[in-house]
């Protein structure tokens, strides 16, 4: 049986007054053009592109793919598709919640 990794609660910097406020607002952006409008203008592009190779690693993970075959196609690398992996399994279920959303 595999062992289930144990988290410890959020950092602090995931639970300050501001970063509540970010969340917030994220939870107020009524469409997929406000959304990527607001994260434009909040993030570099690298920062978006980084964000994007995440949530494809993701759906990458959730459909069976390999490591391998993930990296081959989105560039992404070893660690950050394990990394991926773990907060898909592990997490807090953020993750979960949006796969299982965007399969409808």
């Amino acid at each position: 049986m595999m062992k289930q990794a144990s988290f410890a609660p959020p950092p602090p910097e995931l639970t300050n007054p501001a970063t509540r406020e970010l969340f917030e607002a994220i939870a107020q952006l009524a469409s997929a053009e406000e959304t990527a409008d607001f994260l434009r203008d909040l993030c570099t592009a690298q920062e978006l592109q980084a964000l994007s190779t995440r949530w494809q690693v993701a759906r990458m993970l959730d459909q069976g793919l390999h490591y391998q075959a993930i990296a081959a196609q989105t560039g992404a690398s070893p660690a950050t598709i394990s990394r991926v992996n773990t907060w898909l399994r592990f997490g807090r279920g953020g993750y979960r919640k949006m796969l299982d959303r965007w399969r409808r």
